[in-house]
């Protein structure tokens, strides 16, 4: 195997820190051939007209000379190989320039004094004394770190352009002074240092933490028409076209979201969208003016209504927002707007000058007019944009669109600005592809809070068609690998994929009905994993669709008719969700943080037992997909004799002298679940405390 790893060749280093230039020369060819010590007393450098023999450096298998004493200014240079001169391959022109900074400090502190678990709190870096002027931190430096371990995190980059990061605690670190190492290097190899102090406070209990948000996602145009004043041009029979629902409407509708048993509504864009003339932009996606409100959405009273009816029911708002393209046909207005300082347009739009055709960064989807954020002026204005929103109408969340096709200078410039607005402030972004194990680097560096989990449809597909082991395994090393500050939101449908249902249907050749049923055990697989759970609107009364442009099925108008009829229906998929929810927001902090741990699991008879336990809480949680009840014995930690409440059922149990409970997991149809807590005694009384 490998035994020892070479530095790449290059001609030289700055050390500035230590006042030094290293000077390297390798012939590879010899080194290649072991022969590399041949050249021993027979290579110098020559630096700025002065000759320096060279000394062999057999561990690394190259000759170095390092010159003391370095002062700023220009440097030539050139080796002396066996009398010969030779020219670094490496830097053909034999020149560069050094600086060292005497009078140059490096300054760090947060924007907030304090902070808890639930917050972020912005980290900004800057030089001081009289050579601030004189480097530029753009091009001339290196890197910036921050060691946010008394945070409970890792070491992260400070962006070098924004000198700034949004910096965020772990659920569980304690109260208490905290200190954050800053470190920046420049590319001369000076090296800077500096530490930023923050007081961690106690999380006050006044709402829900980011981490226990139940989100409930609807395509606004589609849920409920609360005010048919704004229907001018709606169109309920297009598949494409506006079809009438409202803020007022989602306001009128609170009671039901609420008993439901959701935290965070996820609506779709607000602002003024381009109608085509095959498409209205109904879903929010196609900005026409990011400073307007849509006008078929309602009013700016009407917005703000809702949101505070949301507030006073200690719920919150999630607004989608797309920072990476505009609508079709809107180039010349948005490359109108920013001019530089001669009055000359800058064009906010990429063209064939800032395209790389293919790149997810720097090329456009499906034609949308693709903004150019890697230019300051156009991220800035951007950021503004979006900014302006969440202050204006105190909008809670942002759910963020095309995170992969948008620089991460970007994100980061968004996040911050955020951060300053409300320290409470989150994001949840949408990475394609994204899961547990790929987070592409959005995720916990100072940019999302969270980002949609695009395994997990996929393997609540995988666990209710029979693969029960695998999936659990999947599901421990999810739960092992996120936390409060890096966390992610598990969906299994959404308005840019097949249903779940349809998935089952057209990829397992289950029968609707099949698929109906088993769609009950992935809802409880949701409802009871760590992290965010997100909910497509409809899935709860069994609406499903296909992601078939331009029908798109799955963008379906919500059935208020089946609300009606499931709630008087004790089996039905909206009681089943009521339920499971009900048990997900008593146990909030268990299920959004609680560790997982198989107890037994059958691929062939189909059902999985496994643990969340929190803070001395267990819950034991039973699923099975078959169509038949299961009666299983589970071995439990709780002593013999003691009572075991289900709390989707109602049973109760008793554990048995071996240490075990004889449960019955009812049949996939009805429900699929069950969720075992040990009883607690109190004043000779019982019950199921938290």
């Amino acid at each position: 195997g490998i035994t020892s790893v070479l530095p790449y060749n290059k001609g030289y280093e700055m050390k500035g820190a230590e006042n030094k230039v290293a000077f390297y020369y390798r012939d590879d060819a010899l080194m290649q051939e072991l022969n590399e010590s041949s050249l021993s007393d027979k290579v110098s450098v020559v630096v700025n007209g002065t000759t320096y023999p060279m000394t062999f450096d057999k561990d690394n298998q190259r000759y170095v000379y390092e010159l003391e004493g370095c002062t700023s200014g220009k440097y030539m240079y050139r080796y002396i190989v066996n009398g010969e001169e030779v020219v670094d391959p490496f830097n053909e022109s034999g020149a560069f320039s050094y600086k060292h900074f005497d009078d140059l400090t490096l300054e760090a502190s947060f924007g907030n004094a304090t902070m808890d678990y639930n917050d972020n709190n912005v980290l900004s870096v800057s030089f001081k004394g009289t050579d601030a002027t004189n480097i530029d931190a753009k091009s001339e430096l290196a890197s910036i770190t921050a060691d946010l371990s008394e945070l409970g995190g890792k070491t992260l980059d400070v962006n070098t352009e924004l000198l700034e990061l949004s910096a965020s605690v772990r659920d569980s670190v304690s109260a208490g002074n905290k200190s954050v190492p800053v470190v920046a290097k420049d590319i001369y190899g000076n090296v800077y240092r500096a530490t930023a102090e923050v007081t961690v406070t106690k999380r006050d209990t006044d709402t829900f933490d980011w981490d226990e948000a139940v989100i409930y996602m609807t395509c606004t145009d589609r849920f409920f028409d609360g005010n048919t004043k704004n229907d001018e041009g709606v169109n309920k029979s297009g598949s494409l076209s506006y079809h009438g629902g409202d803020f007022a409407g989602l306001e009128q509708k609170l009671d039901y979201l609420q008993n439901l048993g959701v935290n965070t509504i996820w609506i779709t864009p607000i602002v003024e969208n381009v109608d085509t003339d095959t498409d209205n932009g109904y879903h929010g996606y196609w900005a026409k003016d990011f400073t307007k409100l849509n006008p078929y959405l309602g009013t700016e009273e009407e917005l703000e209504s809702l949101i505070n009816a949301l507030h006073k029911r200690g719920m919150k708002l999630m607004v989608d927002v797309v920072l990476n393209h505009a609508g079709y046909g809107t180039e010349d207005y948005f490359n109108s707007i920013l001019k530089d300082q001669d009055g000359n347009s800058i064009s906010m739009i990429r063209d064939k000058d800032t395209t790389i055709t293919g790149d997810d960064v720097r090329d456009s989807l499906s034609g949308l007019p693709d903004f150019v954020t890697e230019n300051a002026d156009v991220r800035n204005q951007l950021v503004e944009w979006q900014t302006e929103w969440m202050t204006k109408y105190d909008i809670d969340y942002y759910r963020v669109d095309t995170v992969k096709h948008v620089d991460a200078t970007t994100w980061a410039a968004f996040k911050n600005s955020l951060t300053k607005a409300n320290p409470d402030f989150k994001m949840i972004g949408e990475y394609a592809g994204a899961g547990y194990a790929n987070t592409a680097g959005e995720l916990g560096t100072g940019t999302m809070d969270s980002l949609l989990d695009f395994d997990f449809n996929d393997k609540a597909e995988a666990f209710v068609t029979g693969d029960i082991n695998s999936v659990e395994s999947f599901f421990q090393s999810r739960n092992a690998s996120i936390d409060n500050t890096a966390t992610m939101g598990g969906f299994l449908s959404s308005h840019d994929e097949d249903s779940l249902v349809d998935k089952l249907v057209t990829e397992k050749n289950l029968t609707e009905e099949e698929a109906l049923k088993v769609f009950k055990v992935a809802a409880a697989l949701q409802l009871t994993a760590k992290g965010q759970a997100v909910i497509y609107y409809g899935e709860e009364i069994g609406q499903h669709g296909l992601n078939n442009y331009p029908i798109q099925s799955n963008r379906y108008d919500f059935d208020w008719n089946q609300v009606d009829t499931q709630s008087a229906d004790a089996n039905s998929m909206l009681n089943h969700y009521e339920k499971l929810l009900s048990i997900r927001t008593e146990y909030k902090k268990l299920f959004a943080r609680g560790d997982r741990s198989s107890v037994l699991a059958s691929d062939d008879d189909g059902y999985d037992v496994f643990t969340r336990s929190y803070n001395g809480t267990k819950l034991y949680v039973g699923l099975n997909i078959k169509d038949a009840d299961q009666t299983i014995s589970i071995p439990v930690s709780e002593a013999a004799g003691s009572t075991m409440t289900d709390l989707y059922s109602g049973k109760i149990y008793t554990v048995s002298t071996d240490g075990k409970v004889e449960i019955t997991i009812p049949k996939a149809v009805d429900g699929g679940t069950v969720i075992l807590k040990k009883e607690t005694s109190s004043n000779g009384g019982s019950s199921s405390s938290t």
